[in-house]
């Protein structure tokens, strides 16, 4: 399914990545490229999504990000996907699935 570029994004604050703010411009550019299926700004964005960080908190979005891009091959993706696999964020607890995109992500 298409990225439904109609989820709000939160407006008026910057937001924060691995400590670094980012603005409007930067996070446009990460919707963008998830929507162009670019992996890394798909990931970047479902990790966004899963906290709420600059756009609205959906963890179902978070979680079909994180499934494109860990199937396009992004560790990191395959890391977060397997965390809400191992803890159960929003996915039925499943630690064999976890711990095949954790090596996954580690290779």
């Amino acid at each position: 399914a298409p990225l439904d570029l109609r989820l709000p994004v939160v407006s008026g604050k910057k937001s924060l990545m691995a400590g670094a703010a980012i603005g409007a411009e930067e996070l446009r550019a990460i919707i963008e490229g998830a929507a162009w299926g670019d992996p890394n700004a798909q990931s970047r964005l479902a990790f966004r999504h899963e906290r709420g960080d600059g756009v609205v908190q959906v963890q179902t979005e978070a979680l079909r990000l994180y499934t494109l891009a860990a199937e396009q091959g992004d560790a990191s993706a395959q890391h977060n996907l397997g965390r809400c696999y191992f803890t159960g964020n929003g996915v039925a607890h499943d630690e064999k699935k976890a711990a095949r995109l954790f090596r996954k992500a580690a290779k």
